[in-house]
């Protein structure tokens, strides 16, 4: 494989660049965490992206599973947020 066909497939690569723009774009533009830039990447590729060993179906619902892996843990960032915040208002009531 010639190098700029490598460097095609890094930094390029066909099941992050089917649309208008690249994924990595959109995140950044839109400022993700990890974790949502995480569940952008993989809801994009999912259907998308070949293993090896294994078959369309099956890569398809492992990105599927990632995103919902992703999701979960910014669910538990939020739900803590919201008991530092409960548990802040409560100091403050009884501060009163």
């Amino acid at each position: 494989m010639k190098n700029s066909q490598i460097e095609q497939r890094v930094n390029h690569p066909s099941y992050y660049s089917r649309g208008k723009i690249r994924i990595v774009d959109f995140i950044n533009d839109q400022d993700l965490n990890f974790d949502r830039g995480q569940m952008v990447k993989y809801t994009v590729r999912a259907g998308f992206k070949p293993e090896p060993g294994m078959t369309e179906a099956e890569k398809e619902l492992e990105d599927l599973l990632k995103v919902g892996f992703y999701l979960k843990e910014e669910i538990k960032k939020a739900e803590k947020k919201i008991a530092k915040e409960a548990k802040k208002k409560r100091r403050r009531t009884s501060l009163l």
